[in-house]
């Protein structure tokens, strides 16, 4: 008696679930992802440190800045020597000589 009880049960159990199970369509790999990513935020993290690590990966590729600098001496002077004709004024061009493919393995570590 017990085991026929516990036969109707599980049969009347798979008959009423039956139509959750027999959802058309398919589910692919990225509707997986983004249905676990939108109930677990935790998980969403993954996102923003794949952005942050890509950000990184983009500093490290840039060139080397140039740096333009100005620079006046001498400007108001003292004595025989004041006046703006015995101004010394200095430019410069800087920048960093980077040889041998370092902004390549920077970038490809």
């Amino acid at each position: 008696m017990r085991l026929k009880r516990t036969a109707v049960t599980a049969a009347m159990c798979l008959w009423c679930a039956s139509p959750w199970a027999q959802q058309p369509g398919t589910l692919t790999l990225e509707e997986a992802i983004t249905r676990v990513i939108a109930r677990h935020p935790d998980l969403a993290r993954s996102r923003y440190s794949r952005e942050g690590a890509r950000a990184e990966v983009d500093e490290a590729a840039q060139r080397p800045e140039f740096r333009a600098g100005i620079e006046s001496e001498n400007w108001p002077g003292t004595g025989s020597k004041s006046g703006p004709g015995e101004a010394q004024v200095t430019l410069s061009l800087a920048s960093v000589l980077e040889l041998g493919g370092k902004r390549a393995a920077r970038v490809h570590f």
